[in-house]
């Protein structure tokens, strides 16, 4: 079986020192385009939902280093963040109550949170899939985790199901995990002062 997640070969490779400083283009970038629809709800004089906003560039910036997905949140809908919303709403719940998605009452949330993972795993598949058509046909294709994770799996005798399974929880995981802990970091880099007004 293989543990993907666990793999330390590729693990330690796409989270060194090097590697994440190859990234500062890409967060850059995300910054660039926060500042220039912070300035166009400016020039409006309205308020601005810097919760939202931060979110989308987290998620932006997610999708594009670790899986090389172009979303542009800031600028076009995606049904991305309401999943994700919805998968940790669905996970707070059930480590609070276990039998929560017996009750009745709740099944329509608990439907809703079934429909958002299984929108994450299937895009999931779908961009697995691509990613190995592009590898096996020796096309250039951006060194990210997902790359990663596929190069990884080849190296293995054998690829079960079960393995495929593994592969698109890390997917999800990667998704979900990675913005609910980025996102306290993107506002404290905003907001420097922040710190030292918790810390102090």
């Amino acid at each position: 079986m293989v543990y993907f997640w666990c793999n330390v070969s590729w693990s330690e490779k796409m989270f060194s020192v090097r590697y994440l400083r190859g990234l500062m283009g890409t967060f850059n970038e995300r910054a660039e385009k926060l500042m220039e629809k912070l300035s166009e709800i400016a020039d409006k004089n309205t308020e601005a939902n810097m919760l939202q906003l931060v979110n989308c560039v987290t998620l932006d910036v997610i999708a594009k280093v670790a899986f090389g997905m172009e979303l542009d949140l800031l600028n076009h809908s995606s049904p991305f963040p309401k999943a994700i919303e919805t998968c940790l709403k669905g996970m707070v719940h059930y480590v609070r109550d276990a039998t929560f998605e017996y009750i009745p009452w709740n099944r329509t949330f608990v439907n809703e949170v079934r429909e958002a993972c299984r929108f994450l795993r299937t895009t999931g598949a779908q961009l697995i899939h691509k990613r190995k058509i592009a590898i096996q046909n020796g096309e250039d294709v951006p060194k990210d985790i997902l790359t990663q994770i596929i190069k990884t799996a080849a190296t293995e005798e054998t690829m079960t199901e079960e393995d495929e399974e593994f592969m698109l929880d890390n997917f999800v995981t990667f998704f979900i995990a990675g913005e609910y802990f980025c996102f306290p970091s993107c506002s404290f880099a905003m907001v420097p002062s922040l710190l030292s007004i918790l810390t102090g």
